[in-house]
């Protein structure tokens, strides 16, 4: 195979593209967090539905609080919000990176790190947003933007994923 050769710098989007992908692999987490915002404003009411008048509220309930905030807080959170918070900064400083894909593996290239190769087996799946192409390695996410292929070099990339990563997890579109 003829090897494909990119040139992309780190975007915020593509980040937040595919951990979005990765939040949506599982339902239930998406869907406690849902039940959680509930749980956590009933919570608030609580002590004000329990007690004999509005202006006195059940002491007991008042002091569960604390976790009612806990609770809604931890329903607001979104991968897309922490993403944000956690890469902002650090994408700014990004250097651009040059990437040569092949058969053997992926080669990335930048300012900082020259050469470093990733091998298709330390891949163990691929998790494919809208824009992007999150590589789960075992400590780190290699995120591949489709805007730095042509259209014929993004359908050699998908497809040589396909073949190579043992465990493909698509979320929007497939991976032929």
């Amino acid at each position: 195979m003829k090897q494909i050769r990119v040139r992309y710098s780190y975007r915020l989007e593509h980040i937040e593209d595919v951990y979005d992908a990765i939040d949506k692999l599982v339902p239930s987490v998406r869907r406690a967090r849902r039940e959680a915002i509930l749980a956590g404003c009933l919570l608030l009411i609580a002590p004000f539905l329990a007690a004999r008048s509005f202006l006195h509220p059940e002491l007991f309930l008042v002091m569960m609080e604390p976790f009612a905030f806990g609770l809604l807080w931890w329903g607001v959170w979104s991968p897309k919000r922490d993403v944000r918070q956690r890469y902002s900064q650090a994408v700014d400083i990004w250097p651009e990176v040059d990437v040569f894909i092949d058969s053997s593996g992926i080669l990335t290239h930048t300012r900082a790190v020259p050469g470093e190769l990733v091998i298709w087996e330390d891949i163990s799946q691929a998790v494919e947003g809208r824009t992007a192409v999150g590589l789960v390695l075992r400590d780190t996410i290699v995120i591949v933007p489709e805007s730095a292929f042509s259209i014929e070099e993004w359908d050699k990339f998908r497809k040589l994923v396909s073949e190579r990563v043992q465990f493909t997890v698509t979320t929007t579109r497939k991976i032929h």
